[in-house]
């Protein structure tokens, strides 16, 4: 979801970098794209909480992020370009459609309802909703699961390294387009690379 349908990520590393400045802390963007980029929130804050020596439990960072980050979702979020279309084309030719985030369950809400796209979503797992996060295939899985399909029936489009490669382990075809954040990192597994969401329909 994130870097793909819509660009979080910035807005993540300042709902983070809110927090830390009470610790005199600070999260650098690349750092951030480096290490987090592409991992589930449960484990990136976990490991920030060990890494930054933070006097937080994982479960009061992970609050205490979430509380400003709502605040920048309602303010700055937008959707990538191609995505309204590209979910437009989907549901009018019958293909199912389902989110597989790392994020949150609440953050997957946030923006499906800032965006208005529920209608076109027929199923979403977050990470909370599985034991390992990518690059594990536990949510894809999960997610053909749920709409009742077999992983080789399924397209996943990916913009993270550690994202496509969870799509191969779990037997599915994965396009991967970058973002901002991703480009030029190792997408060598992914069957195709795009540009951007508004190539996807053309291919399929």
């Amino acid at each position: 979801m994130d870097g793909l349908m819509i660009d979080t990520e910035p807005l993540h590393l300042l709902a983070f970098n809110e927090v830390f400045k009470k610790y005199e802390k600070f999260l650098s963007a690349e750092e951030n794209t480096k290490r987090y980029v592409g991992v589930s929130d449960k484990d990136a804050i976990t490991d920030m909480v060990i890494r930054f020596h933070l006097p937080l439990s994982s479960n009061e960072l992970a609050s205490a992020k979430q509380t400003e980050y709502k605040k920048l979702i309602q303010e700055q979020l937008v959707p990538l370009p191609g995505l309204i279309g590209l979910l437009k084309n989907l549901q009018d030719n019958g293909y199912k459609t389902a989110i597989a985030s790392g994020s949150t369950k609440e953050e997957i809400e946030m923006v499906i309802k800032r965006l208005g796209i529920a209608p076109y979503i027929e199923i979403y797992i977050s990470a909370d909703q599985v034991q390992k996060g990518k690059p594990a295939p536990d949510i894809f899985l999960k997610a053909a699961e749920k709409l009742g399909v077999k992983p080789n029936e399924c397209l996943v489009l990916e913009d993270a390294p550690k994202g496509v490669q969870a799509a191969k382990s779990a037997g599915m075809i994965c396009f991967a387009i970058p973002s901002l954040q991703t480009q030029g990192q190792d997408f060598s597994l992914a069957d195709k690379v795009l540009n951007n969401l508004s190539q996807v329909f053309q291919i399929i």
